[in-house]
């Protein structure tokens, strides 16, 4: 995909933030699939990409397309903190309450404490000018949010950093229903 393709996809997705349409999926599917749209581009980068599936994890409510744009995003960031070579590792695991884990975990720069706290603001990036809208992190937690999950951070100076998504096992609205 072009710069500007990129640019104007993640603007669309930004100003959208709609429900997500959810369907049962295979998430492993969904990260192997991915793995391999983007393999060559993380080959050309020197960066080698890290499967760890639970294969036991069931079919899971998702919006599958939407997941996939996160895992495209952070897995391009993570390859993109990463210079002379590195690994990014993808781990799924199922929770204890039936949603899932998404982990993606770099062996790159870090982020520095102070930006840590920014960067699911919608246009922060650090990224030198041309090279980025800082729209990335923000579409990615637009879309945890939709599925009614969370996305954390953990991240040390020159040794990399984590993302951790947490999905709960069925949308939000359903919970509530059922609880109520």
């Amino acid at each position: 995909m072009t710069r500007v393709g990129r640019i104007v996809t993640d603007l669309l997705s930004f100003s959208r933030r709609a429900i997500p349409r959810r369907t049962d999926a295979d998430l492993n599917g969904l990260v192997r699939e991915t793995a391999a749209l983007i393999e060559h581009k993380l080959q050309l980068a020197n960066v080698r990409l890290v499967l760890e599936l639970d294969d036991t994890m069931p079919r899971f409510p998702c919006d599958p397309t939407s997941l996939q744009q996160v895992l495209i995003n952070l897995v391009m960031y993570g390859s993109e903190a990463i210079s002379g070579g590195g690994t990014v590792t993808v781990r799924t695991r199922t929770e204890p309450d039936g949603g899932v884990r998404m982990e993606v975990s770099d062996t790159g720069v870090g982020i520095p404490e102070p930006l840590r706290e920014r960067i699911f603001d919608p246009f922060f990036t650090t990224k030198e000018p041309g090279r980025g809208v800082g729209l990335g992190l923000s579409v990615v937690h637009g879309i945890v949010d939709g599925h009614g999950g969370t996305i954390h951070v953990a991240s040390a100076v020159g040794r990399g950093t984590r993302f951790t998504v947490l999905l709960p096992p069925q949308p939000a609205e359903t919970r509530m229903k059922n609880e109520g």
